[in-house]
Parts: structure tokens; sequence; C-alpha cells
């Protein structure tokens, strides 16, 4: 007989605890593209952690897929570009993406979409002039080339 009713309770414990939807309203955060603009700075700024997993420029626009850790706290994304610039042909300059994660200390791995105005980050404002881009935090060089 126990065990009778502990068949018949048990199912119905753990129906109770299972959620009825498997994403709660935080998870449902669609992944919009979020639009910045680059600017010139101190590049030693401290960022919390992230990985920039995609990277390539579009006109004078630099689109990265990045991911990082969250859940919690609305994060938010900057680009930074050294004001020195290495005087080669072409030239090279320094970037960082500086990420704060508001203190968010939730485990989920989240992947964002960042459309970033990099016309700042140009050597000279001349159409066709062109800088080559580099970070610790990027795989490769990206050469841009400005677009008036």
């Amino acid at each position: 007989m126990k065990y009778l009713i502990l068949f018949i309770t048990l199912p119905i414990f753990f129906a109770c605890k299972t959620p009825k939807n498997a994403t709660s309203k935080k998870n449902q955060k669609s992944n919009k593209m979020t639009e910045i603009t680059a600017k010139l700075g101190d590049i030693t700024t401290f960022s919390d952690p992230i990985e920039i997993i995609e990277a390539k420029i579009e006109g004078n626009y630099l689109l990265l897929k990045v991911g990082y850790g969250g859940g919690c706290e609305e994060h938010s994304f900057e680009m930074i570009g050294s004001t020195e610039i290495a005087k080669s042909m072409p030239p090279i300059r320094s970037i960082k993406l500086i990420h704060n994660a508001n203190n968010d200390m939730c485990k989920a791995y989240l992947y964002k979409d960042l459309k970033i105005n990099i016309s700042e980050l140009s050597d000279r404002k001349i159409d066709g002039s062109t800088i080559i881009l580099k970070g610790e935090q990027f795989k490769e060089k990206m050469n841009y080339t400005y677009i008036k």
C-alpha cells in the first residue's frame, strides 16, 4: 500500500515542479543587433571577459558576433581606438572592444551581434584612405578603407 501511494504521488510532485515553458522572460531577450560608434581613447581601459567569434568590415562598419557570460544584467559595449598610430604603410591602429557586464554573476553564455561605426578610427577622412586595425582580442588584423 505504501508503494502504491508513493508511485501515485511521485509523478504529481515532479509534474508540479516542472516549468510550464522552457524559456523564461529573461531568456527570451532577442539577439537584436546593437549599434555603437567607435571613438579614440585609452585602450588600457578595463573590460570584462568577452570572446570575439566573428569579425568583418563592411563599408564604415565593423560587424562582430561576440560571446560572453551573464544573463541577469544588461551588458554594454564600447569600441576604443588608440590615439596613436604606427606610421607604416598602411598605418596601424590598435583597437579594443570594452565589455561592461555590470557585475552580472549569472552563468549563461550569451551571444550578441554588434554593428560598430568605425569611421572615427580612420587615419584620414579621405575616401579610399586605408588603415590596419588590430587588437589582442581579434584573431587577425583587419584592413579598413574609409568610404565617404
